[in-house]
């Protein structure tokens, strides 16, 4: 399994918003970007990891591509995913034709909409 890092989002995100998905790039360490083309995208997983309670779950939205060819997805956020505030560890494996690589944790942080 190899690990790699992909670039954050850091669009301000709230309690129970499902409506602003996560967009990340997934990129090599060179910064070319993964052909997300034959990937089955229900099969890539979703980790949540909540720093203040450190209870890891696994999300229940879904995945979406934006652009196959420059490795652009999106995480469509499920009410559960987005039920907490403070801040997430976001972590998924892409399953490849030629072998599944786990994209290491990126941060999250849900605000109150007090």
């Amino acid at each position: 399994m190899t690990i790699l890092t992909f670039p954050n989002d850091y669009t301000t995100r709230y309690q129970y918003d499902t409506g602003n998905p996560l967009t990340i790039q997934f990129v090599r360490s060179d910064l070319s970007p993964y052909d997300l083309t034959n990937v089955v995208k229900a099969n890539m997983t979703k980790r949540i990891l909540n720093m203040i309670s450190n209870n890891a779950t696994d999300g229940q939205g879904s995945w979406s591509t934006v652009n196959d060819l420059q490795g652009i997805a999106q995480y469509n956020w499920h009410a559960n995913d987005v039920a907490n505030i403070g801040l997430i560890k976001f972590q998924t494996t892409i399953p490849f034709p030629a072998g599944a690589i786990t994209f290491k944790y990126i941060e999250v942080t849900f605000l109150s909409r007090i």
